[in-house]
């Protein structure tokens, strides 16, 4: 039994039905409208799930004392609930990087002396 490659079909070689159909302008309109939703509204873990505009706008700081007055309002209303322990946001990172630079990793060899 044969299995399709492509669930579209292809219109021409290598190339799918949807991708026939996009234009790079359609690609860059999603693209616009997620990279948005990506940097101003989702919020991501890696730090203290903050929005990456609001940690490189300086936004992020406010925004975790915001949190920790609710967190303190929520603890005097029901102590309880956090077993006797103030609960506090997540700590925010010190530095982000999608691609860390390298760290240089110190020389064991011993430089070479002329002769």
């Amino acid at each position: 039994m044969k299995y399709p490659i492509c669930k579209h079909g292809e219109t021409k070689p290598g190339q799918t039905a949807r991708q026939a159909r996009d234009s790079g302008a359609d690609a860059r309109a999603r693209c616009q409208t997620f990279f948005a939703w990506y940097n101003t509204e989702h919020r991501h873990s890696g730090i203290g799930y903050m929005t990456p505009s609001s940690v490189h706008y300086d936004h992020a700081q406010a925004a975790r004392a915001l949190r920790q007055n609710t967190l303190d309002a929520a603890f005097l209303a029901n102590p309880k609930r956090f077993k006797g322990r103030c609960p506090a946001p997540p700590v925010l990172p010190t530095a982000v990087w999608i691609n860390p630079p390298a760290k240089e990793k110190p020389t064991t060899r011993t430089p070479r002396l002329p002769q």
